[in-house]
């Protein structure tokens, strides 16, 4: 009588839980198979987003559809689209799902389970709840980039990268529109910032070369301000006068680059512990979640201190891969142990300009920035990664 298959369940197919799963078909021991699941039938790809709710052309080339099986002919490994994990059972090692699968139904047992379930942006750099494909995730695109091209004064509230990468979208592609940025968080009880990346760990340099691009292209930059947007979402809004430092601001388009939440739900409603106070799940640097080795978080989701990003990301496909394969070998392995990334930041201005940070306090400006990222915003890679 064979032994049956012991599971590894991957919760999330963003950019970390989609490079693991390709990871560890690769190594995993056939007494194994992965257990993929994503509540979308959809791969969304962040970087992109920006640039796709701006420019025509752009809209279908940070989404796509996730195949019918990531992995390759006659592999024992499941693909689960549009399933959500609706609860984690510790007691008994299951993942309870909402759509019912043909072999497992809707309860899965697990030797290993993996959270990569990322964390939440606004619109658009998440698609919003009702997108549901790929032709939804295309339509909001349209309709984003047909309001900013009529709109005749841009509001953006937030300074940090996302603020200024969506300003630097729009002077690109309309030169000549007024756009204006508000650089402190939204309602802060704290004194708004009074320079861009003005965070210790960020250059001076860093701040002054956007601030630079910003001033060339004539965007108006309020630094050491807020300003009260209520209910206000991003969008195309009636003409509304806002008040800035004292200033009257007309906008009939508001971006709001405010906001990130840890998708880490599943973890603190199983384990309100296991989630620290900004709701990130508590992880070693063996990527483990404290206490409980057969369980991994990995991406923006877990709480290693650093930055929350493609490129420090990416590091935790290789750790965990190994980790999971080590413990199925010798459950007292010696496991690889993740490092904390320097700070490090690209931020494009448009796709000719940006800045960025280097380890180290580096700091290269709009060619280099172009040449990495600010070009093509990785889209390639996304692409190549559903190939």
């Amino acid at each position: 009588m064979s032994t049956p298959t012991k599971n590894v369940v991957v919760v999330g197919l963003g950019a970390a839980g989609m490079g693991l799963a390709k990871a560890l078909a690769k190594t995993l021991p056939s007494s194994h198979r992965i257990i993929a699941i994503t509540e979308h039938n959809y791969g969304f790809f962040p970087p992109a987003a920006l640039r796709a709710a701006v420019v025509p052309g752009w809209e279908a080339k940070n989404t796509h559809e996730i195949p019918t099986s990531l992995f390759p002919a006659g592999t024992a490994h499941l693909t689960l689209k549009a399933t959500k994990v609706v609860k984690i059972d510790e007691a008994t090692n299951t993942v309870e799902i909402d759509n019912p699968h043909p072999e497992l139904g809707t309860s899965i047992p697990f030797d290993f389970i993996v959270i990569a379930t990322g964390a939440s942006y606004l619109y658009p750099c998440r698609p919003t709840p009702g997108a549901t494909n790929v032709a939804d995730v295309v339509a909001e695109f349209k309709k984003a980039q047909k309001e900013i091209e009529v709109a005749q004064s841009v509001l953006i509230v937030g300074g940090g990268a996302t603020g200024l990468e969506y300003a630097g979208e729009v002077v690109a592609q309309y030169p000549g529109k007024e756009v204006t940025v508000r650089p402190s968080p939204l309602l802060s009880v704290v004194n708004a910032a009074d320079k861009l990346f003005g965070n210790p760990k960020w250059s001076h340099k860093l701040g002054d070369k956007l601030a630079k691009q910003l001033a060339a292209a004539g965007v108006k930059l309020h630094l050491g301000a807020r300003v009260e947007i209520g209910d206000l979402k991003t969008g195309a809004i009636p003409k509304t006068t806002f008040s800035v430092n004292g200033v009257d601001i007309e906008a009939d388009y508001l971006f709001v680059a405010a906001g990130i939440k840890p998708n880490s739900g599943l973890i603190a409603e199983m384990d309100p512990s296991a989630v620290n106070q900004a709701g990130y799940i508590k992880v070693s640097p063996s990527l483990q979640l404290i206490g409980r080795p057969n369980y991994f978080a990995m991406g923006d989701v877990q709480d290693f201190p650093e930055e929350k990003a493609l490129v420090t990301g990416a590091p935790h496909v290789g750790i965990v891969a190994n980790n999971i394969v080590a413990l199925i070998k010798n459950k007292d392995a010696k496991l690889k142990q993740h490092s904390a990334a320097k700070p490090i930041i690209l931020v494009t201005f448009g796709p000719k300009g940006g800045a960025g940070q280097l380890p180290f306090g580096f700091v290269v400006g709009e060619w280099m920035a172009a040449m990495a990222k600010s070009k093509t915003l990785f889209t390639d890679k996304f692409t190549a990664s559903f190939a």
